[in-house]
């Protein structure tokens, strides 16, 4: 176990873009009642804008790197895709490049970029409430991606701090804050960008 504590340093470190990334519109709207169908679309696009590059770079780094952690079960692009393809089987756009995610090339960077993909479990619980009040989408019918561990979303983050408070050193903690901020930011610019290029608001 490290003598420092990872999680505060990570949590506080990258409170104002964690913020920011949720203070958007986009996230905003999965909130409300009023929440539309297209605008829940545009929304699960611009995750999956972000999920899918950055999801990749991190089995390639694990692909090359042993580390005793399964990435496997926690993939979510796949669960996106399902959502989308449940209310807009035929004529939903598949994007077919995607840009390039913040570098997943170490284990501070693997421990930055797990931080905020995973962390997202927690506030998605949520938003799946909500989403199940405002257009009735549930596991299996529009909203895998927000469901994705059901009952087990607190035991998979327990589990996933068992492997991060393992990993790193205080040196190296800094370069874990920097990748989680850049994870947040590249989630934030995602977003922003599908909105006017999927879907209208």
């Amino acid at each position: 176990m490290p003598t420092f504590d990872l999680h505060t340093l990570l949590r506080e470190g990258s409170v104002s873009f964690h913020r920011r990334l949720d203070a958007l519109p986009q996230m905003m709207r999965l909130l409300s009642p009023q929440l539309s169908i297209d605008q829940y679309l545009a929304c699960l696009r611009g995750l999956q804008q972000a999920h899918v590059p950055l999801e990749q770079a991190v089995e390639a780094y694990l692909a090359s790197h042993s580390q005793p952690f399964d990435f496997a079960p926690r993939r979510k692009a796949a669960l996106i895709g399902r959502d989308i393809a449940f209310y807009s089987p035929d004529n939903a756009p598949t994007l077919r490049s995607y840009p390039a995610s913040p570098p997943i090339n170490d284990p501070a960077s693997l421990v930055g970029a797990l931080y905020v993909i995973e962390g997202a479990t927690l506030g998605g619980r949520m938003i799946a409430a909500r989403l199940a009040k405002s257009i009735n989408a549930r596991p299996a019918a529009g909203a895998d991606f927000f469901n994705v561990y059901g009952d087990q979303v607190d035991l998979r983050w327990r589990e996933l701090w068992a492997f991060l408070n393992v990993c790193l050193t205080e040196a190296e903690a800094a370069k874990a804050l920097a990748t989680a901020c850049h994870c947040f930011q590249f989630f934030e610019q995602s977003l922003s960008g599908i909105e006017t290029t999927a879907l209208p608001a």
